[in-house]
């Protein structure tokens, strides 16, 4: 760098007005980052001028993915504990699921930056700015970002995670997911750290749909969470006395300290998202359509989704065409269907993941939402679920196309 100046406190280098860059990475959560990452391992890209607009420093721990998998990825090392057994509880009765050949990993946010980071940060033809883009404006040839600081940008290519202002996400079927989780430490060993607790559905709905998960790092510490499917956002203080009632009936031996929280909501949605903004500019994580409209996991598919970008840059294609091999138009619809069937309560979703995960193979499931099950697979998971329910709402939501 040829030096800096600051903008509300962050350093900004003063060379980068001067550049034109080959891609501009507006965002530096999971989906920039995981695209940043993999350019900065990549010799291919090492001629190219790479920019990462994001702004805020990524320094805590503001969340946790979960995720399975049956393969062998270089981020599954990163994850602060895997296990090959998880517990569903449904309203009457707890299931053991053996989910070979997958596995399945949690990784805390910090730990995802303090690999990702440091590695992006090493290369000298990779940027950072902590700043925010308010405007984009682009021809054939070139993009020109505007930062909030009146500079300007100009870059061939922008890969782009906002959210555009313009989408009504809620005329289609939309619920947030919204959470609170405590990062909990025993006194004594208490926790069975072989086996997480994937989604605990026992509990009091109020008209939602409500569940806990616990994902024990050790014997002694664990993510203890609740998720709720739900127009109506709770408090945070609201979540916490839901919290401490469920470790009161479930566990009333657990004497524990809380050492850490996370709060916070993402959309579920089968909306259409544009792959593009127009030729050069696409969108990338949620803005892309990544969080998984009938669960909400995202995680794998923005690792999927940024894998296909990185081939197809290789390749020399337009990499707008990785957004459709992910956000799928037939699993899109059947995501569709099942948030249609949760939110006209036809079915309660307590009901419909009971059913789900206890008349199925949980390795079915796991295909089924991995987008990779066989028409076998899933004449069989739609059979085991209220039948004439959800032929209504294929049917809405198909003719809402």
């Amino acid at each position: 760098m040829s030096g800096l100046y600051f903008f509300k406190g962050y350093p900004i280098p003063l060379n980068f007005m001067n550049k034109e860059y080959d891609y501009l990475i507006i965002g530096g959560g999971c989906a920039g980052l995981s695209l940043a990452y993999r350019m900065s391992m990549d010799p291919f890209f090492d001629s190219k001028l790479i920019l990462i607009v994001e702004p805020q420093t990524k320094s805590q721990n503001d969340r946790t993915w979960s995720f399975w998998s049956k393969d062998q990825h270089f981020y599954n090392k990163w994850a602060i504990k895997s296990w090959k057994e998880l517990a569903f509880k449904g309203k009457k009765k707890a299931t053991t699921l053996n989910i070979a050949p997958y596995k399945y990993f949690t990784i805390r946010g910090i730990d995802f930056y303090n690999n990702t980071l440091p590695q992006i940060s090493s290369c000298k033809n990779i940027d950072q700015i902590h700043s925010k883009i308010i405007s984009i404006s682009q021809n054939e040839k070139v993009i020109v970002a505007k930062l909030e600081n009146g500079q300007s940008i100009k870059t061939k290519f922008c890969f782009d995670s906002r959210i555009p202002e313009s989408y009504n996400i809620k005329n289609s079927n939309f619920v947030w997911q919204h959470f609170k989780g405590w990062i909990v430490k025993a006194e004594q060993d208490y926790f069975d750290d072989q086996k997480a607790l994937f989604m605990d559905f026992s509990i009091d709905q109020h008209d939602d749909t409500r569940f806990f998960y616990i994902l024990p790092y050790s014997k002694r510490k664990a993510l203890i969470q609740l998720a709720i499917f739900s127009n109506k956002i709770l408090s945070s203080k609201s979540y916490d006395g839901l919290i401490n009632n469920y470790i009161h009936q479930n566990h009333p031996n657990l004497k524990y300290k809380i050492l850490e929280e996370e709060y916070d909501k993402i959309p579920m949605t089968d909306y259409h998202f544009s792959p593009t903004a127009g030729k050069n500019h696409m969108f990338i994580g949620t803005a892309a359509g990544m969080v998984k409209a009938s669960s909400g996991f995202a995680f794998k598919r923005i690792q999927d989704h940024s894998d296909f970008i990185i081939d197809l840059l290789k390749e020399g294609r337009n990499p707008i065409a990785a957004t459709k091999i992910i956000a799928n138009k037939k699993y899109l619809h059947l995501d569709g269907t099942l948030l249609h069937v949760i939110l006209s309560k036809s079915e309660t979703g307590q009901e419909i993941f009971t059913k789900l995960m206890e008349r199925n193979k949980a390795k079915n499931v796991f295909d089924f939402l991995d987008q990779k099950s066989s028409l076998g697979q899933e004449i069989r998971i739609m059979l085991s679920l209220p039948f004439f329910s959800f032929l209504k709402s294929f049917i809405r939501v198909w003719m809402k196309k």
